[in-house]
């Protein structure tokens, strides 16, 4: 069996650079952080279309500059070639325009669960938005405390079961095993021990944690309007290589000779 020392190695040997595995949980449909009075106006707004989504996601597309503050953060990402996890709820998910440009540009989409009460339940959104957007689904992150929805506390062992159940690849959400250099497999689901928020994170911390093997980072889309984060993430990708989470995970997958299973 390979050390840890040897796999992050060859890591860096195949991806030709250090890495960063780029997670972003899209919670909003707007950037909610942009300076001055328009925050005053958008914030709210925001949140009174979620609730209103929850009838209908074909309400998105009657919703104008919907995703612009995703399409902002695409932009930093292509100037250093950075490919990311897109996590969508299913009063998120994108319209079509976006979801192509996001796939065209080697970003991955996962499903971000803001309902986890019950297995059918989350079972039932991940399909609903592999249904809508016409794509596979290889992972997910769990979303925390919204106006809108609970997605209530990380109760891993109950996630990684709905993983198992569902047959997906990976649980992304990088809580609660700081000690943890490389994901690890449980239940034939791959789980990431640990993440930073950019935004909570100073810059100091930011440099540190870089040193990590697997650095794990979550941006939110609409983080990149809060004054010092866009420079932050320009940091980040100016001294590491942007990858999804799903080609960590092929990655992996080929150093150790295992092959991901697929789902039914």
């Amino acid at each position: 069996m390979k050390s840890r020392n040897e796999i992050c190695e060859e890591i860096e040997s195949e991806v030709g650079e250090r890495i960063v595995v780029l997670r972003h949980d899209v919670d909003n449909i707007y950037g909610i952080y942009r300076p001055g009075f328009r925050q005053k106006i958008v914030k709210p707004i925001n949140y009174a279309l979620l609730a209103l989504m929850t009838l209908s996601v074909k309400l998105r597309y009657l919703i104008p500059f919907y995703e612009n503050h995703i399409q902002e953060l695409l932009d930093v990402e292509s100037k250093y070639g950075a490919k990311a996890s897109y996590f969508f709820r299913v009063i998120t998910l994108p319209r079509h325009s976006l979801l192509r440009k996001l796939i065209a540009e080697g970003h991955e989409i996962g499903y971000h669960s803001d309902r986890n009460s019950s297995f059918h339940q989350w079972f039932g959104d991940l399909k609903t938005l592999e249904r809508e957007l016409n794509v596979h689904i290889h992972g997910f992150t769990k979303h925390g405390h919204s106006l809108v929805r609970d997605g209530g506390i990380v109760e891993e062992d109950l996630l990684i079961n709905y993983a198992s159940k569902a047959k997906l690849l990976y649980f992304a959400q990088g809580e609660g095993h700081e000690d943890w250099n490389l994901p690890k497999k449980i239940k034939n689901v791959w789980i990431f021990g640990h993440h930073i928020t950019l935004k909570k994170a100073s810059i100091e911390n930011v440099r540190k944690y870089l040193e990590r093997c697997i650095p794990l980072i979550l941006i939110h889309p609409e983080d990149i309007f809060i004054k010092g984060e866009r420079a932050k993430l320009e940091y980040v990708l100016a001294n590491r290589k942007g990858i999804s989470v799903i080609n960590l995970i092929r990655i992996i997958n080929k150093i150790s000779g295992e092959e991901s299973y697929p789902r039914q």
